[in-house]
């Protein structure tokens, strides 16, 4: 009975320390606009968000919205069919966060995209300080390379 009341002395401790984790104080509703890169509707979509290994949140439907998401930094994937995966790195830091993606057309043939390559006429000035870029109406994406002295350029991987 002794070494029992011993034991059960040295163990109490040890069951009091350990609490249930703790919830975290500042969380987000978190919702999703998903559509074309026209505005037109992209139908049902998977979403995703990723913070490390552990920390996954799912969401499908033709609305997204996440409920109590901590606030930190996050990876967000975005599925839908007929449309190319877009991935994003996010920031949460406020209670309410409403976020738009465009989604681009698959394209019809594996993985393979589209490039640009053209020439410009000769330039005043030093070539190495020259730079094309491409800028998309409907997206925030955009190409650029740096002009080679010939004049020629090369965009690669334009949706």
């Amino acid at each position: 009975m002794g070494r029992a009341l011993t034991l059960l002395g040295l163990l109490a401790p040890v069951f009091w320390g350990q609490q249930p984790p703790e919830e975290p104080t500042e969380v987000a509703t978190v919702e999703l606009s998903v559509s074309t890169t026209f505005a037109g509707p992209a139908g049902k979509v998977v979403a995703i968000l990723k913070a490390g290994p552990r920390a996954e949140y799912r969401q499908f439907g033709d609305s997204i919205r996440f409920e109590k998401i901590p606030f930190g930094l996050y990876d967000l994937e975005i599925q839908a069919a007929g449309f190319s995966t877009r991935r994003e790195r996010v920031g949460i830091y406020q209670p309410e966060v409403h976020l738009w993606f465009g989604l681009y057309v698959s394209p019809l043939h594996g993985d393979e995209r589209p490039e640009i390559t053209g020439s410009i006429a000769p330039h005043e000035g030093d070539p190495k300080d020259l730079w094309v870029r491409l800028v998309p109406l409907y997206s925030s994406d955009f190409f650029e390379d740096r002009v080679a002295s010939s004049g020629e350029f090369h965009l690669r991987g334009v949706p």
